[in-house]
């Protein structure tokens, strides 16, 4: 059994991953904060001035503040689809914390908007020679609200594992290459991730 959950309260964030049986379930991500509370996707961007700014999807935790915008879920087949777009307010600018829950300030809260954006989820169960293997794919929509031009714009994905379920559960996690699926890397949620990604 699999039971993947977004929380309505902060937009597009995952709340829930549950793997097991009737008698046994745990919940395998790591949830004790509103960004890093399952899976969230971020960019980094670099402008042409060399001025940084990151943003979270919908929710950061930056200057004091646990903030979030609600998103509209609906369910059905395996799959949870946001019906609204959120706002991807900046986590960061210039490695400064920024919040949207302060006024704009250049030189304390220099908080940057650029793009709305959503997330659908779905997972299914996979049999493979080795037993069942539960596969989640999640799909990131933005939409510009102004015209943008970077120098880099780069696209991060980050899934928060509970580092205790996994060693308790000898949890293995496979990461497939988009372009090798044939080849995943297995990698178990508590050891070094440098050099992997």
């Amino acid at each position: 059994m699999t039971r993947v959950g977004y929380s309505g309260i902060f937009g597009g964030v995952g709340a829930e991953l549950t793997i097991g049986d009737s008698a046994t379930n745990f919940n395998v991500l790591e949830a004790r904060g509103g960004a890093g509370g399952g899976w969230q996707f971020s960019s980094i961007m670099y402008s042409y001035d060399s001025n940084n700014v990151l943003t979270n999807q919908a929710t950061g935790n930056s200057k004091g503040y646990q903030w979030g915008y609600s998103s509209n879920i609906s369910s059905g087949g395996g799959y949870l689809t946001s019906s609204n777009w959120s706002p991807y307010y900046s986590d960061s600018f210039n490695g400064l914390a920024t919040t949207p829950c302060q006024p704009f300030d250049p030189n304390q809260n220099n908080v940057q908007y650029f793009d709305n954006g959503s997330q659908d989820v779905s997972s299914q169960l996979k049999t493979t020679s080795a037993g069942n293997a539960v596969q989640v794919d999640v799909s990131v929509k933005l939409k510009s609200l102004a015209n943008q031009y970077w120098s880099v714009w780069q696209p991060v994905h980050a899934l928060y594992l509970s580092r205790a379920i996994g060693r308790q559960r000898n949890m293995k996690l496979y990461l497939i290459p988009q372009n090798n699926p044939a080849a995943p890397v297995q990698i178990t949620p508590y050891n070094d991730f440098s050099g992997i990604m």
